[in-house]
């Protein structure tokens, strides 16, 4: 793996970071609803 395939990597995880880090959040937000509705 040479220094081109790592910055490739950054770019593209910089890319999806955004939307990744938004799903998870989504993702943790319908888990406390859940949660919470089941109690």
């Amino acid at each position: 793996m040479g220094y081109s395939d790592v910055s490739y990597f950054c770019k593209i995880f910089k890319k999806h970071e955004h939307k990744t880090i938004s799903q998870y959040r989504d993702q943790v937000i319908n888990g406390l609803v859940e949660t919470y509705e089941t109690i």
